[in-house]
């Protein structure tokens, strides 16, 4: 974007959202309303990984990749 255009993205949905996603997401608001939630790191540990190992995978070759010479 360059210096004269707006920032601003706007999500456009294309489905009806039904009663029933309506009511979960309403449950969902209340519930981090009331709760703190999961830390980045938390959630990372709870998934058996580290911080490090996650945070240099984007570093890493995936799997099937290999390199062409």
């Amino acid at each position: 974007m360059n210096p004269t255009q707006t920032n601003r993205i706007e999500r456009i949905e294309d489905e009806l959202i039904s009663p029933e996603e309506e009511e979960a997401v309403t449950r969902s608001k209340a519930w981090f309303f009331s709760n703190d939630g999961m830390s980045w790191e938390q959630l990372v540990n709870d998934l058996g990984f580290s911080v490090d190992e996650i945070t240099n995978a984007s570093h890493m070759p995936m799997e099937n990749e290999h390199s062409e010479p």
